[in-house]
């Protein structure tokens, strides 16, 4: 799995498909490697995002899913001393 991270501090931020990008130079270094290919952030992807991840075979994940994920698989953090 290929996943590319990408935060924005403005709230409601809609990011470009520039952050969905950047499989193919995996893909040429690891040839033969079949990826799937998940971009993940905390804000949303635009419209033309979407639809480049849709005939690129990229699966989106922005805060929305994110928020559902971790109410289904909650995150704590062991601390020990």
């Amino acid at each position: 799995m290929l996943i590319q991270c990408k935060s924005s501090s403005i709230l409601g931020q809609s990011l470009g498909w520039d952050a969905a990008a950047g499989a193919a130079a995996y893909m040429l270094k690891h040839a033969g490697i079949d990826f799937e290919k998940v971009a993940v952030t905390n804000q949303y992807f635009n419209g033309p995002a979407k639809e480049q991840a849709h005939l690129n075979g990229v699966n989106l994940l922005d805060c929305d899913a994110i928020e559902q994920m971790l109410k289904k698989h909650p995150v704590c953090r062991n601390l020990i001393a």
